[in-house]
């Protein structure tokens, strides 16, 4: 299956390379492109980095489809927590 999922602003993701990012290994997917604003980066190489907004265009089964769009959205979502905890206790967030 093709999957498209966009790199939400925020993400963790935003500005790690894709070797970095790990999403074909952490999700068993394989990236086939990358479409930022009007281009179309097809076969995008390991060290090309993840902006916010990005689509991702990536082929693998149903279940690691899934899987990706829950990884991204946690990845949002996690460092948003933080921030949130730390504005109400006016106080850095530490990592678990």
């Amino acid at each position: 299956r093709l999957w498209e999922v966009r790199v939400p602003v925020g993400a963790e993701l935003v500005g790690e390379t894709l070797a970095q990012s790990a999403i074909g290994a952490s999700t068993g997917t394989t990236m086939l492109a990358i479409w930022r604003g009007h281009e179309a980066h097809l076969n995008p190489a390991p060290n090309n980095t993840l902006l916010a907004g990005d689509m991702l265009f990536l082929l693998g089964r149903e279940e690691h489809g899934q899987f990706l769009v829950c990884l991204l959205m946690l990845l949002l979502v996690i460092p948003l927590v933080w921030q949130l905890l730390a504005s109400v206790n006016d106080e850095p967030a530490q990592a678990c």
